[in-house]
């Protein structure tokens, strides 16, 4: 079990803000695919010794403050020593986030639980307009007593 899949189990226990655990976890997504697109427009990682004399490196990062639909996100916005960087395309943000998933995905379940519950949530979604869609999950418990989300 991830440490996302065990704090959201832990929020719906506790009857706690999902839309608060969303919204960081949303904020550190970002956060990390920003790095991970920096780190491939400089073709070298943070403190790696081929950077060294490049020409160009990181060079920190600025703020920003985003109004979303599930609060304030703080991005930290990197950037490299020649002011080159944006952010052009998504494709390298995708990569890392498919990885993720990938592995969750694959992860090898009890072959027994003990209990299943299945449940829903409603979270506002914004496409065109903003719409309440459900988010379905399962979580069993083993004979053990701990907790996995299914799906």
């Amino acid at each position: 079990m991830n440490d996302f899949t065990s704090k959201l189990i832990n929020t719906l226990i506790q009857n706690g803000n999902i839309t608060e655990l969303f919204r960081t976890h949303v904020e550190e997504a970002v956060n990390k695919l920003l790095l991970i697109e920096l780190t491939e427009f400089l073709d070298y990682e943070k403190y790696d010794r081929t950077g060294f004399n490049s020409g160009n490196s990181h060079n920190g990062y600025y703020e920003r403050h985003i109004k979303t639909e599930y609060g304030d996100l703080n991005i930290k916005v990197p950037r490299d020593r020649n002011g080159e960087f944006t952010s052009q395309t998504i494709s390298n943000i995708t990569q890392a986030v498919v990885e993720d998933l990938g592995l969750f995905n694959q992860r090898r379940l009890n072959e027994r639980y003990a209990v299943v519950y299945l449940d829903a949530t409603y979270l506002a979604v914004r496409r065109d307009t903003v719409t309440k869609e459900t988010l379905y999950f399962a979580i069993g418990i083993t004979p053990e007593g701990y907790k996995e989300i299914l799906t």
